[in-house]
């Protein structure tokens, strides 16, 4: 966190931005991945496709 003010009529906070690895570079650290997390890793833009196909 770098800097925070809980006291506005809209609350921000701010932190800073840490790139994570791409996936391509998190599989080539630690191998294939176990398909539960596979599965979650898909729920992500599953559920976004979903909202916006479906208008919610």
């Amino acid at each position: 966190m770098r800097d925070a003010d809980a006291d506005e009529p809209r609350p921000w906070p701010a932190s800073q931005f840490v790139r994570p690895p791409s996936l391509g570079q998190a599989l080539d650290a630690v191998g294939p991945l176990p398909e539960p997390s596979v599965r979650r890793l898909a729920a992500g833009p599953a559920h976004a496709l979903t909202q916006v196909r479906g208008g919610g």
